[in-house]
């Protein structure tokens, strides 16, 4: 296993009882992180999973890794001999287009490598859920 340490914040505005964020939305990130960041990484890692209350009625989450970062990932994707194409990122994106014609949600979704950031390795997903009032 690749994961040393996990670690899940949040926020303390957050009511973990009543705070909705829609279902298995961040499993195919945490995973990409796992999979994709860790996993090409020569030693153990680490993930954040952090939850952020926002004035807004909304919630951002980040998932961050320190793994080998996305830029350097699609490049060993790129030169693979399998060639296998991850299409997570897509199928996501898509999710998220779904939600919000179904406007029960509003997602905007990004993904840095924390590189081109000055952060260190590894990649940061964020994702601002603006939720309707009636949810």
């Amino acid at each position: 296993m690749r994961i040393k340490n996990y670690h899940i914040h949040v926020d303390e505005n957050i009511d973990r009882e009543e705070q909705i964020i829609p279902s298995m939305i961040l499993q195919p990130i945490v995973e990409n992180a796992v999979n994709h960041g860790l996993f090409h990484k020569n030693e153990n890692g680490t993930i954040v999973v952090s939850f952020e209350a926002l004035v807004s009625n909304g919630i951002k989450v980040t998932v961050e890794d320190d793994g080998i970062g996305i830029n350097r990932s699609m490049e060993m994707n790129r030169k693979s001999i399998r060639n296998n194409k991850s299409t997570s990122s897509t199928v996501s994106q898509q999710r998220f287009e779904l939600w919000k014609q179904n406007k029960n949600w509003n997602i905007d979704y990004s993904i840095v490598d924390k590189g081109t950031i000055g952060k260190g390795t590894g990649t940061l997903v964020t994702l601002i859920f603006n939720q309707p009032e009636h949810l």
